[in-house]
């Protein structure tokens, strides 16, 4: 099947099940550029509103914006007994952590520096 021409009538009801597939697909990916569109548009907009009244989006929302990663942050707890295994106090506590934890020993004994 074709491509989708803008103002052409279809009947589905003619159309076999792989032109359908087709039709279907075509249309999942017109949604999808559609909705980018839109959401760099309003993205645009509101850097442009906030240029024009003296602000950034960072300095409204107390975020940045881009596609930046999230960086590393620096290991707070240290294994004694294997200093290769740290972690930052962020996230699910490790293994080794909930152990020593759980063996009566207190999280701040495992501080770094």
């Amino acid at each position: 099947m074709s491509a989708i021409r803008k103002g052409t009538a279809m009947n589905v009801d003619r159309m076999n099940v792989e032109e359908l597939q087709d039709l279907q697909k075509q249309v999942a990916e017109a949604i999808v550029v559609k909705q980018r569109q839109a959401r760099s548009e309003v993205k645009k907009q509101i850097r442009d509103l906030a240029q024009k009244n003296g602000t950034t989006v960072e300095a409204l929302f107390g975020v940045k914006t881009g596609r930046k990663g999230k960086g590393s942050v620096a290991a707070k707890y240290c294994n004694p007994a294997n200093p290769a295994e740290t972690w930052s106090g962020r996230g699910r506590m490790p293994r080794w952590l909930q152990q020593k934890i759980q063996g009566g020993a207190q999280k701040s004994d495992f501080l770094i520096g």
